[in-house]
């Protein structure tokens, strides 16, 4: 998925000093940025526990670990959100509502957007689910943050953050591609390989082809 919209590519480690390991946790989650350096652990433990087996909620953690905080920890929330503290449950020690200004992170250029892939639903970590914890404030009633798929936001973040913009971003020109990956060394479709790159897993593992 962030492959086929961006020039970030995923390789199986050799003997790179910093990697990122999945693994079996308890909950879904993942640090923020490359913390290898500070930590003095190369390390980076992305956990899916078993519930977190979904695309959407894996590139969220995913995205995590590319440096990406969630949208409603941006310092404007409040020009388009409420949180209704008293249903949090942990309140104000909830590290998942701290608000982080742009001296502490950078919004590469994006406006809030409600339907981010990083931005939490309507009644997540509810005391009390008969009542919201986060609110738009363009329309109560608004459904906030999904976990389809990653939106135009996401991906403008994605990009400008890895300066993907200049280059010439390798991706499948057909959404069968990934359908079908027993083509990609079948002689008898010499086109497939060419026009599914990612899927054939030929697109280069630092820039893009």
């Amino acid at each position: 998925v962030i492959e086929s919209v961006s020039c970030v590519r995923f390789v199986k480690r050799t003997t790179e000093k910093y990697y990122v390991n999945f693994f079996h946790g308890t909950g879904c989650w993942s640090s923020v940025g490359r913390i290898g350096p500070l930590s003095g652990n190369p390390k980076q433990q992305i956990s899916i526990d078993h519930g977190c087996e979904y695309q959407g909620v894996i590139v969220h953690e995913i995205l995590h670990a590319l440096s990406f905080y969630h949208e409603q920890s941006r310092a404007d929330r409040t020009d388009h959100i409420i949180i209704n503290w008293d249903n949090v449950a942990g309140g104000r020690n909830n590290n998942n509502f701290f608000k982080h200004g742009t001296d502490y992170t950078d919004y590469y250029g994006s406006q809030y957007d409600t339907q981010s892939l990083m931005q939490y639903g309507n009644y997540a970590f509810a005391k009390d689910n008969d009542f919201m914890t986060i609110i738009s404030k363009r329309n109560p009633t608004e459904r906030l943050g999904q976990r389809q798929g990653l939106s135009e936001t996401d991906i403008l973040k994605l990009n400008n953050k890895y300066q993907c913009h200049n280059k010439h971003i390798c991706t499948d020109q057909f959404s069968i591609c990934s359908t079908y990956p027993k083509f990609c060394d079948d002689s008898r479709w010499p086109e497939f390989k060419k026009n599914c790159p990612v899927t054939c897993k030929i697109c280069d593992s630092t820039t893009t082809t």
